[in-house]
């Protein structure tokens, strides 16, 4: 029996696999069962921010792990607490919850939001506002937020009090609030929606009617987070700090981890015993993140991390067959004149090139620390499928 014939056996038929079993990696490539080399364009989803096995990261994970692996949030860890100073000085914020996946961050914001207005305001003040063609997570809660009518099917009841406005749109958004409203969620780059940057006078807008009515405004940093577009935070480069910022993704390298950030004014709103996690803040995955922070925020990394964006961006656009190049940073979404992106995406696999799709966009989330000769093979293996 084969592998893949195993899993299938065994496993949910949840995901929609690619016909390769994965063995190992290093750098910024991986090898299957066979031995046959990929150019990794995809990253785990975003998630291997740094590659496979990078050196310092494996070299964390591998020391904590002969230390402690884990211990519940009943107890206090000195990796624990190492990394959440590290990661609220870098981002400018006050507190952190820690937890396990992007659905977990999205699900803590909703809670602090809900619980912010209703220990200011009262109850009735409960309704966020997310955007249409959002993706905030799979969980009931989190379907319920994402702006996507093909998600809201089969799991019926879903949960109230999410109201969808259009992206760029500033009369929409004015037009779905009222004084039920007490947050606006939005993700700078849309990424499960077709790698789509918010326009900037929107996200100003935003801002601004949330900052007169003082309606919370979250940030869904998931995908875009923790260097992916280019500077630590995608939202410093519309100028604008969120009340509550979630991460997750590449936040550990590619081990289990979500962060929820909250500002000053809503640091102390989830007070003993209204929201928790076993798993969170995990020892291991502490010492993970951390390794990933200090490289990510390393001397000229987001630097490079930008001019690579460039780089790609400018050989994607010459490409006969590619339409537009959108996203931001090395977070990347081709569109196709012709081909499908899944036709793209398997036949770039036959060649060696592991990429990923977004609606009908080809999607590129490549690790931050790929090199420029990796991108060049990578971007040959694409251009011959697109172009073929």
């Amino acid at each position: 029996m084969t592998t893949q014939e195993k899993l299938n056996g065994s496993v949910m038929g949840t995901y929609g696999r690619f016909p390769v079993v994965l063995e190992q990696g290093n750098g910024e490539t991986c090898t299957d069962e066979n031995g046959k080399r990929y150019i990794d364009f995809g990253s785990g989803i975003g998630t291997s921010s740094l590659g496979y096995c990078n050196a310092a990261w494996t070299e964390a994970v591998c020391s904590q792990a002969k230390k402690m692996q884990h211990t519940s949030n009943l107890y206090y860890t000195k990796v624990q607490a190492d990394f959440a100073e590290s990661l609220c000085r870098e981002t400018g914020y006050s507190k952190v919850f820690f937890c396990n996946s992007g659905a977990e961050s999205n699900e803590c914001a909703i809670k602090l939001a809900r619980k912010y207005s209703f220990d200011k305001y009262g109850q009735g003040r409960h309704t966020i506002i997310t955007l249409v063609n959002s993706f905030h997570g799979r969980t009931l809660c989190t379907l319920s937020a994402t702006g996507q009518d093909v998600f809201h099917n089969y799991f019926f009841p879903f949960v109230e009090g999410f109201r969808y406005a259009e992206a760029n749109n500033i009369e929409d958004l004015k037009a779905k609030i009222d004084d039920t409203v007490c947050a606006v969620m939005l993700e700078y780059v849309q990424g499960e929606g077709g790698v789509n940057a918010l326009e900037q006078a929107f996200v100003d807008a935003v801002y601004e009617i949330c900052g007169e009515k003082d309606i919370l405004v979250i940030a869904d940093e998931v995908q875009t987070g923790v260097g992916r577009t280019g500077t630590f935070l995608a939202g410093a480069q519309f100028g604008h700090k969120a009340d509550v910022t979630t991460l997750a993704k590449g936040i550990a390298g590619g081990l289990p981890m979500g962060a929820c950030l909250a500002s000053e004014k809503c640091a102390g709103v989830l007070d003993k015993g209204a929201h928790g996690s076993t798993f969170g803040g995990n020892p291991v995955c502490c010492a993970a993140a951390q390794a990933v922070l200090s490289t990510v925020t390393g001397e000229g990394f987001l630097d490079e991390v930008q001019k690579k964006a460039a780089y790609i961006r400018e050989k994607l656009s010459a490409i006969d067959g590619v339409k537009s190049v959108s996203g931001l940073g090395l977070m990347i979404g081709v569109e196709l004149e012709e081909k499908t992106a899944l036709d793209v995406a398997n036949a770039a696999l036959e060649k060696g090139l592991l990429i990923l799709t977004a609606k009908t966009k080809v999607r590129l989330l490549p690790p931050l620390t790929i090199t420029y000769d990796e991108i060049d093979e990578g971007l040959e293996i694409l251009k011959s499928v697109i172009e073929g």
